[in-house]
């Protein structure tokens, strides 16, 4: 996949601020968590490095080549308990999400849309991986 969409989450920015920086950040693309390429290189894609650096509290990426709707999938199950869960962390919010695309059964009741048999294989979500910055 050349192509690569980000998705990010912010509250309201005051008027008079110069920098707002997205809090939560989804990069969909293949190995967006991937290394630089240098021997002894960082561990983590510089377009990744810079969301955490300009100030992302964490990054949804992945480790290899994935399947776009399966991305699709996880990021709107995972955004979609987010805004009806208001109390759940992030990390515990994408944990259901990939349950529900391991076995088809919605967090929130209901089957995740779209879903396949063949999203229980790992294959299908073990790509991805939640960063976040500890802040």
């Amino acid at each position: 996949m050349a192509a690569w969409v980000v998705a990010t989450s912010r509250p309201p920015c005051p008027a008079d601020s110069a920098v707002c920086p997205a809090l939560h950040g989804y990069l969909s693309a293949c190995n967006t968590a991937g290394p630089d390429g240098r021997p002894g290189g960082e561990s983590l894609s510089g377009l990744g490095r810079a969301f955490l650096f300009a100030g992302s509290r964490s990054l949804l990426v992945s480790h290899w080549p994935v399947d776009d709707t399966v991305a699709a999938a996880i990021t709107g199950e995972t955004f979609r308990i987010l805004a009806s869960r208001p109390d759940m962390t992030r990390v515990q919010a994408y944990r259901l999400a990939l349950q529900g695309i391991r076995t088809g059964s919605s967090a929130l009741g209901g089957q995740v849309e779209g879903w396949k048999p063949a999203w229980a294989d790992p294959w299908a979500w073990a790509p991805f991986t939640l960063i976040e910055s500890g802040s």
